[in-house]
C-alpha cells in the first residue's frame, strides 16, 4: 500500500467513525420519522402501492425496512445502510480522483467531497441522499472507465449505479439522463456485441420507469418541495450556505467556479464530437445539461428551482469540471493549479462545524433532554397528565427522541398551534416574535434556539366521564369510546390508556378526539396514530389528548377507534 492510500484509508476511518457516533446521538430529524412512519413499519414504498410523497426514497426505505426487522428501532439501525454506503463513497472518490495527474489536483477533489460536512451528514441519517450521491460519483467513475476502455464491465457498473442512484433520489434524474445520452454515444461509436445493446435496452426501460415515477408524483402533487423564488435565492444561495456556512462571499465565489466550467465546456464545443475531448469534458457537459433541465422544468413545468439538498448532485459535477479544467490549463500557466486552495476550506468547515448533537440543515427541529424532563415532571406535582402544543413537523420528531429514550410524555399537538390552553408550548426559533400571556419561558436549547413555554398557573380540572370498557376481538372500522353533549366554551382534555392485541407490522389505528356540531359535522379532529407509537405489539399505550369547544351553546365531544384495514384486534 502507498504512502498517500494509507493516509486516505486512515482519513476514512476517522470520518466513518464520526459518522457512526452521530449515527447513535443525533436525535431523529422530521424526514426520517416520517420515513419510519410512512414506509419502513408498513413496509410499504413501491411507488403505485405506497403513500404518495416525494419523502419516499425508494431504496433508502427498502434496506431501512430490512435493517429494521433485523436491529429494531434504535437510531443507528435505522440509519445502518447510509453508514454503508459512505464505504461506497470513500472507495469510487479516491477512483475518480486516480483521473487527475497532478497531486494536488487529485487532493483537491477528495477533500471537497470527503470533507463536506454538509454532504457526510447524510451518511449518519436514514434519508437517500447519501446513497444516491455515491452511487452518483461510482456512475462517474464507470463512465468514465467505459469511454476509455469500452469493456462491459465498465458499462454494467455504470448502468447499476445509475439505477441505484435514481432508486435512492430521483432528484439525480437530469444528470443520470445526460449521463446515459454520454454513454449512448460512446457505445455507437464503435461495432459492439448484442449484450451491450441488450443493457442500453434495459437502460432505457429502467429510465423510462423512473420518469414515469416522477410524473407519478408530480400528479399526486408530491413534488411540492421548495418555494417561490430565483435560482440565485433558491439554488445558489441555499446550496452556498450549506457547503460553506452563512457568509456574503461564498455564492458569488461558487458562481465563478461555475462560469469558468461553463466557458471551458462552450470553447470546447465546436470540437466535442472529438472522442478525445468529449472524454475530458464529460462533467462540464452534464453540469451544464443539468442547469439546462432545472430551467426547462421550471418554465414548462412549473416546479420550483431545487434548493439545498435536492441540488447537491450539482456540487461533484461542479467540483470535479473546475478541476479538469484547472489541469487542462496547467501546461500552460503552471501558477494556476494553486487557485484550488480554496477547495481546501471544505476540511477546515468540516472541523468547524463536527458535533453530535444536530444535523446543520435541521437543526430547529432539536429538542433537548430537559425539555421531556420538565414535561414529565408536571404530573409529579400536579398529579395530572401534562398537555403539549408544538408545530406539526415538531411533533414526529418530538415523539420518536421520547420513544428511544424512554420519556413517559404525551402527544405534541398541533391543532391550534399555539394553543394557549396546553400546559405546555415548545416554539421553534423562527417563532420568536410569539409570546404568551399566561405562559413563561422555562428552557431555551443553545444549540437550537426552541423554547418551552409553561402555564404559570394550571388549568383547572373537572372529571366529566370514566369510560373503562373491555370489548371481544372485532373487526369493525369504528369503535366508539364515549360520546357526550359539553358545553361548547370549554377546553376538553382526555386521558387514555389503551391495550389491544396486534400483528406485525402493525394494523393502522387512529385514536380520535372529535368535536362535533348539532348536524353531526366535525369542528375539530384531533387524530393520534397509534400504530407507529408502539414501541412494541403488546404493550399498553398512553396519551393525552384536546381540543376547544366552539363557543357556541353546546358541542358533541366523541372519541372513538378508526380501524382504517379493518384487522382483527
Amino acid at each position: 500500500m502507498s504512502r498517500e492510500k494509507g493516509i486516505y484509508l486512515i482519513l476514512c476511518s476517522l470520518i466513518l467513525s464520526y459518522i457512526i457516533i452521530r449515527s447513535i446521538h443525533v436525535p431523529l430529524v422530521h424526514d426520517e420519522v416520517a420515513t419510519y412512519v410512512h414506509f419502513i413499519v408498513p413496509g410499504e414504498f413501491i411507488p403505485g402501492q405506497s403513500l404518495v410523497d416525494a419523502n419516499n426514497h425508494h431504496l433508502n426505505s427498502l434496506l431501512s425496512v430490512v435493517s429494521y426487522r433485523l436491529f429494531g428501532l434504535n437510531s443507528l439501525g435505522l440509519r445502518l445502510p447510509n453508514v454503508f454506503f459512505f464505504i461506497i463513497l470513500a472507495v469510487y472518490t479516491w477512483g475518480f480522483s486516480r483521473r487527475f495527474k497532478n497531486p494536488l489536483i487529485q487532493w483537491a477533489f477528495i477533500l471537497s467531497i470527503i470533507g463536506s460536512h454538509y454532504l457526510i451528514e447524510f451518511y449518519g441519517l436514514c434519508r437517500g441522499y447519501g446513497i444516491a450521491m455515491a452511487c452518483f460519483n461510482a456512475a462517474l467513475y464507470y463512465i468514465h472507465r467505459f469511454a476509455d476502455e469500452e469493456g462491459l464491465g465498465s458499462f454494467l457498473g455504470f448502468l447499476l449505479c445509475t439505477l441505484l442512484c435514481l432508486s435512492a433520489s430521483l432528484t439525480f434524474l437530469f444528470p443520470s439522463l445526460i449521463l446515459f445520452a454520454l454513454s449512448m454515444y460512446f457505445l455507437m461509436s464503435k461495432k459492439r456485441a448484442l449484450v451491450f445493446y441488450l443493457l442500453a435496452l434495459l437502460g432505457i426501460v429502467l429510465l423510462y420507469s423512473a420518469i414515469s415515477v416522477s410524473l407519478w408524483l408530480k400528479s399526486g402533487g408530491a413534488l411540492y418541495y421548495g418555494a417561490e423564488g430565483s435560482f440565485w435565492e433558491k439554488t445558489v444561495g441555499t446550496l452556498s450556505r450549506l457547503l460553506v456556512g452563512e457568509n456574503l462571499v461564498s455564492p458569488y465565489v461558487f458562481t465563478i467556479m461555475a462560469l469558468f466550467v461553463l466557458g471551458s465546456t462552450v470553447s470546447s464545443l465546436i470540437r466535442i464530437f472529438d472522442r478525445t475531448v468529449l472524454k475530458k469534458h464529460i462533467l462540464h457537459l452534464v453540469f451544464l445539461g443539468s442547469l439546462i433541465g432545472i430551467f426547462l422544468s421550471h418554465y414548462l413545468m412549473g416546479t420550483h428551482y431545487p434548493e439545498d439538498r435536492v441540488a447537491l448532485y450539482l456540487f461533484p459535477l461542479l467540483i470535479g469540471a473546475l478541476l479538469m479544467s484547472i489541469e487542462e490549463r496547467v501546461h500552460v500557466s503552471t501558477w494556476i493549479r494553486w487557485t484550488v486552495l480554496i477547495l481546501f476550506y471544505f476540511p477546515i468547515h468540516f472541523l468547524m462545524n463536527m458535533n453530535t448533537s444536530h444535523v446543520d440543515f435541521w437543526f430547529r427541529e432539536r429538542i433537548p433532554d430537559t425539555f421531556y424532563q420538565s414535561i414529565e415532571d408536571f404530573e409529579v406535582q400536579t398529579n395530572r397528565p401534562p398537555t403539549v402544543s408544538g408545530y406539526h413537523t415538531t411533533a414526529l420528531t418530538y415523539f420518536m427522541n421520547a420513544n428511544l429514550h424512554g420519556y413517559d410524555v404525551p402527544a405534541l399537538l398541533s391543532n391550534g398551534f399555539p394553543n394557549e390552553s396546553a400546559d405546555f408550548i415548545i416554539t421553534r426559533i423562527n417563532e420568536d416574535s410569539l409570546s404568551f400571556a399566561d405562559h413563561q419561558v422555562v428552557h431555551v436549547d443553545k444549540v437550537s434556539g426552541n423554547k418551552l413555554w409553561r402555564r404559570v398557573k394550571p388549568l383547572a380540572w373537572k372529571m366529566i366521564d370514566e369510560v373503562s370498557n373491555i370489548q371481544p376481538e372485532h373487526k369493525n372500522e369504528f369503535f366508539e369510546m364515549m360520546r357526550l353533549k359539553v358545553d361548547a366554551n370549554s377546553h376538553y382534555i382526555i386521558d387514555v390508556t389503551l391495550d389491544y392485541q396486534d400483528v406485525m407490522p402493525p394494523s393502522k389505528i387512529h385514536l380520535v378526539m372529535s368535536m362535533k356540531d348539532e348536524q353531526g359535522q366535525d369542528l375539530q379532529y384531533v387524530p393520534y396514530e397509534l400504530h407507529w407509537r408502539r414501541p412494541f405489539p403488546d404493550s399498553p399505550i398512553s396519551t393525552t389528548l384536546y381540543a376547544d369547544g366552539s363557543g357556541e351553546k353546546e358541542d358533541e365531544l366523541v372519541v372513538y377507534l378508526w380501524n382504517i384495514q379493518k384487522h382483527l384486534i
